[in-house]
């Protein structure tokens, strides 16, 4: 699988694998799983407030 990221967005995710202890590939691994398991996002989705 390959995606393409923002490459900000994809140095702060790696500092905070880094600092959770876990891969990157580990991290997206886990989100992939749960999704999986429990039949959803894992996480609340909200729309952007507008400016």
């Amino acid at each position: 699988m390959s995606f393409r990221i923002d490459s900000d967005l994809k140095k702060e995710f790696e500092a905070f694998c880094d600092a959770a202890g876990i891969s990157m590939t580990a991290a997206i691994h886990l989100f992939i799983k749960t999704t999986v398991r429990e039949q959803r996002i894992p996480f609340e989705i909200k729309a952007s407030s507008k400016k």
